[in-house]
């Protein structure tokens, strides 16, 4: 028993002095409120994205982009980069077509702008996707 009381106090330093050391280095926690807008604004992007990358997958839709010389490859990485507000433009765009056959002519769409973006990319010297931009 007199070796437990012994041994009691240089355990004690020695269990303070690692608690110091490993709690020294923390800073504080600060906690706030995630907004349900931003919450929202992430999952409708991720979704968006999702949507339009499916979208390109389609055989019809690469033969058209194969057809303009552009390679599904810098099609989907142009996609990954498209900010907010073009990614939700593409998903309106998609979401008015009716359903049914149609849904071709929004693929097209969406191939359309997917081209638009790499000739301005061109124009502005950003990439160098089509031959016939001169620089």
């Amino acid at each position: 028993m007199r070796s437990l009381i012994a041994i009691r106090k240089p355990v004690a330093m020695i269990l303070a002095l690692t608690l110091f050391t490993v709690f020294a280095g923390l800073g504080p926690a600060y906690a706030s409120m995630i907004g349900t807008s931003e919450v929202l604004e992430t999952e409708s992007r991720e979704l968006d994205k999702e949507r339009l990358l499916n979208a390109l997958q389609r055989e019809e839709v690469q033969q058209k982009l194969q057809s303009w010389g552009v390679e599904p490859d810098t099609a989907e990485a142009r996609i990954q980069a498209l900010t907010d507000r073009e990614l939700a433009r593409i998903s309106q765009r998609m979401d008015s077509l009716p359903a049914g056959g149609d849904a071709f002519g929004g693929l097209i769409g969406a191939a359309v702008f997917v081209f638009l973006v790499l000739l301005f990319t061109d124009i502005m010297g950003a990439t160098d996707v089509f031959p016939f931009v001169k620089k």
